[in-house]
């Protein structure tokens, strides 16, 4: 067991998960306890669900001039 996971520290889902993660790992040819070691810390890392700006998301302003032109090639005037 890893020292600093606690598996009494987890929830049902993440037991399921962690469970699942470790039969991946054995049948990818990991030993048991690390496996078990990687899949109990996998499941235990906190996600990212700030609520900052990924790289993906859409642009809140797009100021280029070919966004302006709505679609002709030629130049107003």
């Amino acid at each position: 067991m890893s020292n600093d996971v606690n598996p009494n520290k987890i929830n049902d889902k993440q037991k399921r998960e962690a469970n699942n993660l470790k039969s991946k790992y054995i049948h990818q040819g990991m030993g048991r306890d690390e496996a078990e070691d990687r899949a109990l810390t996998e499941v235990s890392e906190p996600t990212n669900s700030g609520g900052g700006n990924s790289g993906g998301d859409a642009k809140k302003h797009d100021n280029s001039e070919g966004s302006r032109r709505n679609g002709s090639d030629k130049e107003a005037g």
